[in-house]
């Protein structure tokens, strides 16, 4: 079979039998399709190659411009390039945006702000020339006020969906964002995981949900795929599924052979319900920075106490010097756990990257 999914059962007269399929990477996620070529001269070129020309309506092309901008020295022309032939692409804009260095924003903003004043009834630009507000309240503000405006805009129903959750309007939050999701397929990767996390806030029984909602997002897949087990046979990130099946410190054991990874399991664990009061004076007495520098984030489930108000508390004392953890606001990053294998330098660098652009 050439380039298609392997059947799910195959019917023999005999004992069994074995099918050989040939299957195409393109839908693969960015880091898996560079960890599989040979050489950093073939992965450069599949990354240039991305982002050259991927569509800025594809699935991936975020995350590949992202990996670009880490991994090509021309990146900034390559961008340039692609703005000057599509000088209205919210989705390069939002980039030329993230991408500018703290001096040259101010700059890059007031020329956003002059192509929005001189099409004042194009939505798009108008949502670009927000997103550059400085002050965060007058920011959420003009993300609500846009969405009212635009209602059928999928960027101002992305803006307005951070904007609700950051003040905890969970259920417009959650409304806003699946337009957004549905709208924009450059995003969807993204949106799909805080939907998740937010269905998971609002749901007494989010299962069927999330998993529909893994169908548009390789990065939901894997979390899912993560806290349950699934393909993963070995080694430390079991500990996730140890924690959603509430086997705390079976999940505390298996990590430790990673420290990092220990320390930020061993928080998740003296965060949830059941936790033993040894394991909280384990958490607590790390360091405030222990296990967090990936600053990746697990889906909140039910060995975790993000999955209900009522545990906050304890959460917070176990996550002592940090940010809030799982937080549904913008800005968040969520990477690779550190554990993952990869074949060279430029490969590790994509894996390690796993880009999480700024959410609104």
């Amino acid at each position: 079979m050439l380039f298609e999914q392997p059947p799910t059962s195959i019917r023999t007269s005999g004992n069994g039998g074995v099918r050989l399929v040939l299957s195409g990477m393109a839908d693969a996620p960015p880091w898996a399709q560079v960890n599989a070529l040979a050489s950093d001269t073939d992965r450069l070129r599949v990354i240039r190659a991305h982002a050259q020309w991927d569509a800025t309506n594809s699935a991936q092309v975020v995350s590949w411009l992202w990996t670009g901008r880490a991994q090509l020295p021309d990146y900034r022309q390559i961008l340039a390039r692609r703005l000057a032939d599509g000088p209205d692409d919210v989705v390069l804009l939002r980039l030329e945006q993230d991408f500018a260095e703290p001096a040259e924003r101010a700059r890059v903003c007031a020329r956003h702000q002059a192509r929005s004043d001189a099409a004042p009834t194009n939505g798009d630009l108008n949502y670009v020339a927000v997103r550059c507000i400085s002050d965060g309240p007058v920011m959420r503000h003009g993300f609500l006020d846009g969405h009212r405006r635009w209602p059928q805009s999928g960027w101002f129903a992305n803006g307005a969906g951070y904007a609700y959750a950051q003040a905890g309007q969970w259920e417009e939050a959650g409304a806003a964002l699946a337009a957004a999701a549905a709208a924009l397929p450059a995003m969807a990767e993204f949106i799909s995981v805080d939907l998740a996390r937010i269905r998971r806030l609002t749901r007494a029984d989010p299962g069927a949900i999330v998993q529909h909602l893994a169908l548009s997002s390789q990065r939901l897949r894997y979390l899912v795929a993560l806290e349950n087990g699934t393909g993963v046979d070995s080694g430390p990130l079991l500990a996730y599924a140890e924690l959603a099946r509430g086997h705390l410190d079976r999940a505390v054991d298996l990590a430790r052979a990673d420290t990092a990874f220990e320390a930020r399991v061993l928080r998740l664990a003296a965060a949830s319900d059941g936790a033993s009061a040894a394991l909280v004076r384990r958490a607590l007495a790390l360091a405030p920075g222990a296990g967090l520098g990936a600053r990746w984030r697990s889906l909140p489930g039910p060995g975790s106490t993000t999955t209900r108000a009522g545990r906050a508390s304890r959460w917070r004392r176990a996550w002592v010097g940090t940010s809030r953890p799982c937080s549904t606001g913008n800005n968040r990053r969520a990477r690779t756990p550190s554990s993952v294998s990869c074949a060279s330098s430029t490969a590790c660098a994509a894996v390690r990257i796993s880009p999480v652009p700024r959410r609104n």
